[in-house]
């Protein structure tokens, strides 16, 4: 299994209503995101099967205990985007944090390349472009309050309770965050307001070396 590049979509229970999982996944059809099919125990089942399901399930506060097994939990998809090998979306439900996350993954020999002379990795620019654009679309027409990105093996668990109180997001390379929760060095960072719920904030210091904006 790959290492993995993550977008992470961050909502309160209270934005949760009747139809609310199928307006969100039609959101990221919209956005270019196209239904290629289900995955592990949900991999014969069409897109409203699998909507239907993980609103039932976020519904009733879902989250899989110990001992049960998996085919129990929310189901997952794969989508067509860009030319990624593998896009997969999933959900987490974090009952005790009043939260639950939606999580777009794709390997991230598709997002680096090593560049020998300075031993990096590099983002590549068209590609990362590409998915800072249609996270900050789906965040905009959605009930999402943050969008967060990490690497496969960044330590850090910002919950939106731990972002309202000031921790630091998970940038790597860009957030979109509520103004309010914005508390951040300028310095390291570009802040550029997308609308009244927030804002996007891009790394300045990229392997790259190109600024995203």
């Amino acid at each position: 299994m790959p290492a993995y590049f993550t977008v992470k979509f961050q909502f309160r229970r209270e934005c949760l209503y009747p139809d609310f999982m199928k307006d969100f996944y039609n959101t990221l059809f919209e956005a270019g995101l196209k239904f290629k099919s289900g995955y592990w125990y949900g991999k014969n089942d069409d897109c409203e099967t699998i909507i239907n399901w993980n609103q039932q399930k976020i519904e009733d506060n879902f989250v899989l205990g110990r001992a049960q097994h998996v085919k129990y939990d929310y189901k997952q998809m794969l989508f067509d985007f860009g030319d990624f090998s593998e896009v997969r979306g999933f959900w987490i439900n974090y009952r005790d944090k009043n939260e639950f996350d939606f999580f777009i993954i794709i390997p991230e020999d598709d997002i680096f390349e090593y560049f020998k002379p300075t031993h990096e990795d590099r983002y590549f620019t068209d590609k990362i472009k590409l998915i800072v654009s249609t996270a900050a679309e789906i965040w905009e027409d959605t009930p999402a309050v943050a969008v967060q990105t990490e690497h496969e093996f960044t330590e850090a668990d910002n919950f939106l309770d731990d972002l309202k109180k000031g921790n630091s997001p998970t940038v790597l390379p860009f957030a979109v965050l509520p103004n309010e929760y914005i508390h951040l060095d300028n310095e390291a960072y570009s802040v550029t307001e997308l609308s009244e719920k927030g804002s996007l904030v891009v790394r300045k210091k990229l392997t790259y070396r190109e600024n995203l904006q």
